[in-house]
């Protein structure tokens, strides 16, 4: 056999080291894994008396991203971007000072306290390189990212970060404000999930009564006061078998249940005298019932065509939901004309309000019910506890059926919301 017959094998190779598909997975979105900071220049807000230590970020508050890398209430951009340039848009107390917080236009541990315009801010913004050359001062802060999925205490930490690997140094304790303690490791942020807040009803309003009714069908909202048998043309009262009431058509409405903290009242003592469970159930004068969602108030009146002296002219006062509060206090919360299914976006105090913009970057979540208290029956049920403070106080068995998100509101509310949190 010559060699030109011999047997050349051509033979398999197999590379089992060779280049592997990169792990692009980091953790899942509801909340996700990151070196999560509240900005060590936030005043404090809010005292924990149990760990002596203050909140700079309640737990709820929509929050976003600072340029170098910070959690901030997104509220803030809201606000910064509102004020006009000698509007105080940062104020340090002297709880900032004791607690070492740092100065936002230096970087530096505050040494007393003091405040700043939105102009002096944007200044030492820029000369930080925080915001560029040209910049409106709401760059600093994103859009909202998610919500405070806890209670973001004051950093514990004096580092100054001018890079996002500086996070690392934090966990230095040469760098501890206080060298041997610090309250919190890391935070988190809480996106895609549905959140139960209170939903604040506005300031104490006041209608004043017609004198005369007003004929016709009569409309929610309208301002009129109706007779017994125009009220039962509306279809919401059609069954109605009483004819002994006349009706008040608030142009407010919901309207917020009568609490400790949002009273329904008149200034005439013979209107609300025994509130009752529907107008079939009124049997004398002062006898009342109110359709809370639709700020509609029935007065019992015999024969239902009349405007008796009690009712002529009277001034109600009551809370609504379609206006925000003055004052919303230091809890999170939504404010203003929230129905199912609205769009929700942040305001100027970190809270949640109906979203005027199709844009995305705006839109927070979106409203998907509502909770009415009391419920089950707990506003029935007391406890020896019921003296403590607002805080303190057991939920429900102290607070006349309320739980603790409507209790620790310094405005008043019968309700909560539920949001889902959506395109974070």
């Amino acid at each position: 056999m010559g060699t030109s017959q011999r047997y050349n094998p051509t033979h398999k190779q197999w590379d089992h080291v060779g280049n592997l598909v990169p792990n692009w997975e980091h953790s899942e979105g509801v909340r996700p894994a990151m070196y999560g900071i509240p900005a060590p220049w936030l005043p404090v807000q809010y005292e924990d008396k149990y760990y002596e230590e203050f909140i700079t970020v309640m737990p709820g508050r929509p929050v976003a991203m600072t340029t170098d890398g910070f959690l901030a209430p997104a509220g803030l951009r809201v606000a910064w971007a509102a004020a006009a340039g000698g509007d105080t848009i940062l104020s340090y107390t002297a709880n900032d000072v004791a607690k070492k917080v740092v100065d936002l236009t230096t970087g530096e541990v505050l040494t007393a306290a003091t405040s700043y315009t939105k102009t002096a801010t944007l200044t030492a913004l820029r000369a930080r390189g925080l915001v560029g050359p040209a910049a409106n001062i709401e760059t600093y802060i994103s859009y909202a990212v998610g919500v405070a999925a806890q209670a973001y205490y004051s950093w514990g930490s004096n580092v100054e970060k001018r890079e996002i690997a500086n996070a690392l140094r934090t966990f230095n304790p040469a760098d501890f404000k206080f060298h041997n303690y610090r309250m919190q490791h890391q935070v988190q942020v809480l996106c895609d999930y549905a959140i139960r807040i209170p939903w604040l009803a506005s300031d104490a309003t006041t209608e004043v009564i017609d004198s005369s009714l007003t004929g016709g069908t009569p409309s929610f909202g309208a301002a009129d006061l109706v007779s017994a048998s125009d009220t039962k043309a509306v279809v919401r009262y059609s069954d109605l078998e009483s004819t002994d009431f006349i009706a008040w058509f608030s142009a407010s409405y919901p309207i917020a249940k009568s609490t400790t903290r949002t009273t329904i009242s008149a200034d005439d003592s013979g209107l609300l005298v025994r509130e009752r469970q529907s107008p079939d159930q009124m049997s004398a004068s002062g006898d009342y019932y109110i359709d809370h969602e639709l700020g509609v108030f029935f007065f019992y009146v015999s024969g239902g065509a009349s405007v008796p002296s009690h009712v002529d002219g009277t001034t109600l006062t009551f809370n609504e939901y379609t206006t925000a509060p003055t004052s919303v206090g230091t809890y999170v919360s939504a404010v203003g004309d929230l129905k199912p299914g609205s769009f929700v976006e942040v305001d100027g105090d970190s809270n949640y309000v109906v979203s005027t913009s199709s844009d995305l970057r705006v839109v927070l979540g979106q409203v998907l019910c509502f909770i009415k208290h009391p419920k089950d029956k707990l506003d029935r049920v007391k406890t020896r506890y019921k003296s403590l403070g607002t805080v303190n106080q057991m939920p429900g068995t102290a607070t006349a059926g309320y739980p603790d998100t409507l209790n620790n509101t310094v405005t008043g509310s019968d309700t909560e919301v539920i949001i889902n949190l959506i395109t974070r």
